[in-house]
């Protein structure tokens, strides 16, 4: 893997983009990536990503190789060689970890503008929970646009889909690249799922909807995924990061979709007593055996078996 994205080039153009100390410290950060693991730049940039690259190889930072090249082609959306490089991390953890893999997008939307702190949030409860599980692969898009949803989608083929942001009865409110605000109709989300999960491979098996009246999204895609999740009425910022908290933190326990949603909900319940977590629904369709819901089931070693 190391030789095909130095051929890339991944080495040589972070090398080039990364080469002072507090930017590097920034990227690790944002790449759940613990510094104190990783060399200090006491060499060029180009032998100093040699190392780094190296030691994720070796799994230093469980995941860390793909979240460093998720970050860097988020900040660098128009560079081609981070793309290529992100692809291909994408394209072989979906490929090569069989049944136990799993891949999480968090995307989002925030045409508002009012939602920076919540996702933020929701996205350091996610990552906390899956950290230390090298086969679940959490990747985001923030402020996705509606133009770029389908292909979002067809890229990365998620397993799990998180949506974050603002929804009402009729769908999700994306932005448009025009920086305008624009429905996605719950029946529209529900056909490309359905269109991405056709081949079999990679499907979409999960989608939460973590905004206000995402149920009726959630009851349109289940048919296609078979299991959604979202909230009847509105939802404050405090509930939906409570639900993510105890939701993951069910999931990566090995709790099939139903005990990792009620897991969401106690947990609303403890930190907040508004009765919000009576208004989450799990919508499931064309699913009869109950494993078929577990997404990540725990391995014997963790079992004590």
């Amino acid at each position: 893997m190391i030789k095909e994205l130095r051929e890339l080039g991944f080495q040589k153009t972070l090398a080039a983009i990364y080469n002072q100390p507090m930017r590097i410290q920034m990227l690790f950060t944002r790449a759940d990536i613990p510094a104190e693991r990783m060399p200090v730049l006491a060499v060029d940039p180009l032998t100093y990503w040699g190392i780094v690259l190296t030691e994720l190889s070796k799994g230093v930072s469980p995941g860390g190789l793909q979240r460093l090249a998720n970050e860097v082609a988020q900040d660098y959306p128009g560079n081609a060689v981070f793309k290529a490089c992100n692809d291909l991390l994408a394209g072989r953890t979906h490929k090569t970890s069989g049944h136990r893999h799993l891949v999480i997008l968090f995307i989002t939307s925030n045409p508002h503008k009012d939602l920076s702190t919540r996702i933020d949030k929701e996205w350091r409860e996610i990552r906390e929970a899956t950290a230390p599980h090298g086969n679940i692969h959490v990747l985001s898009r923030t402020a996705a646009t509606i133009e770029e949803l389908p292909g979002i989608l067809a890229e990365i083929r998620p397993n799990l889909l998180h949506f974050s942001g603002h929804a009402t009865e009729e769908g999700l409110e994306f932005e448009t690249r025009s920086g305008q605000g624009k429905l996605v109709s719950a029946t529209d989300m529900a056909d490309i799922i359905r269109t991405i999960n056709a081949d079999g491979e990679d499907p979409v098996r999960c989608a939460l909807f973590n905004a206000c009246s995402g149920q009726a999204t959630a009851e349109a895609t289940a048919a296609c995924t078979g299991a959604s999740i979202g909230f009847r009425g509105p939802v404050n910022d405090d509930e939906a990061v409570a639900f993510a908290r105890g939701f993951y933190s069910g999931l990566v326990g090995g709790l099939d979709l139903t005990g990792a949603v009620n897991l969401g909900r106690k947990q609303m319940d403890i930190e907040d007593k508004r009765g919000g977590a009576a208004r989450v629904v799990l919508h499931t369709k064309g699913r009869r055996n109950v494993s078929d819901h577990i997404l990540f089931p725990r391995p014997h070693s963790e079992l004590g078996e």
